[in-house]
C-alpha cells in the first residue's frame, strides 16, 4: 500500500526487502562476517552469563510463568522465547566485547542474534535460516542507522538498542515467515519499543537496553504475525520514529 500520492513508504520498501531476500542473495564476504560475527557473539554471550548482571536478569525471568521452550546460553536452562532474547541478549552485551556497526553507531550482534537464536530453535530453523535472517536484521538496522545517525546518537540515543529493536523485528519475521504487509505490522509494532539512553551507559542498565531490544523485536514480529497492527508509516510518517 502506498500513500495517497502514490509514494512507496519507506516501512514498505523495508518490508519488501525483508520478504524477499533469500540466503542465495548474501556474497561470500557478507557469509564470511556472518559466520565471525555470530561466533563472536555466542563467546560474549557464554563469557557474559557468568556475570551478577546477566545473573540479575535470569533470576526475574526464571520466576515467569510459561512455556519454557529457548535456551540459556551459559548457565542452562529454558525459558518462554521472548524471554531467552533478553537473558542472552543482556549476556552479550554485559562485558561490552561485542561487535559494532559504524552505520548503526551500535552493536548489531547482540541485538539481532539472541532473538533470532530463540525464534529458530523453537520453530527448527536451519542454520541457513538463521544465517539469512540474522543477516537481514544487520542490514536494516545498518541501513536505518546510516539514515538516523549521527544526529540520532549524538541526541542521547543509544542506537545499539533504539535502531537494532527494528532490526530483530525484521530478523525475527523472516524466521517466521511473515508475508510482507504483516512485516510493515512487525517493523512499526517494534518502532514504537524503541529505547536506551546514553545516560546509562556504564550501568547494568547498558546491556539491559540489548536484550529489551531483542526481546521487544521477537514480541513484534510475533503480534504482527498473528494479525496485531501499526501505523504504516510508523519508521518516516510525522511523529513517527
Amino acid at each position: 500500500m502506498s500513500d495517497p500520492q502514490g509514494a512507496i513508504s519507506l516501512t514498505e520498501t523495508l518490508a519488501a526487502f525483508i520478504s524477499k531476500a533469500g540466503f542465495e542473495n548474501l556474497s561470500p564476504a557478507a557469509l564470511r562476517s556472518g559466520k565471525m560475527a555470530i561466533a563472536d557473539c555466542v563467546g560474549c554471550m557464554l563469557a557474559g552469563s557468568a556475570t551478577d548482571t546477566a545473573a540479575k536478569v535470569r533470576s526475574v525471568v526464571k520466576g515467569n510463568l510459561g512455556r519454557r521452550a529457548a535456551t540459556l546460553l551459559g548457565q542452562g536452562g529454558k525459558v518462554p522465547v521472548p524471554d531467552a532474547a533478553l537473558v542472552n541478549g543482556v549476556a552479550g552485551h554485559a562485558l561490552d566485547y561485542d561487535d559494532i556497526n559504524w552505520s548503526l553507531c551500535g552493536h548489531p550482534s547482540v541485538v539481532m542474534l539472541p532473538a533470532a537464536l530463540a525464534v529458530a530453535e523453537t520453530e527448527g530453523r536451519s542454520g541457513r535460516d538463521l544465517l539469512t535472517a540474522y543477516a537481514v536484521g544487520v542490514e536494516v538496522a545498518a541501513k536505518l542507522g546510516r539514515f538516523a545517525n549521527p544526529t540520532h546518537y549524538g541526541s542521547g540515543w543509544h542506537a545499539t538498542a533504539t535502531v537494532g529493536v527494528i532490526g530483530a523485528a525484521a530478523a525475527v519475521a523472516k524466521l517466521l515467515g511473515v508475508p510482507e504487509q504483516r512485516v510493515v505490522m512487525a517493523l512499526g509494532i517494534a518502532a514504537s519499543q524503541a529505547a536506551g539512553l546514553r545516560r546509562n551507559f556504564g550501568s547494568m542498565t547498558k546491556p539491559l537496553h540489548a536484550g529489551n531490544a531483542a526481546r521487544a523485536g521477537v514480541t513484534a514480529a510475533q503480534l504482527a504475525h498473528c494479525g496485531f497492527t501499526a501505523d504504516r508509516r510508523a519508521l518516516e510518517g510525522h511523529g513517527g520514529w
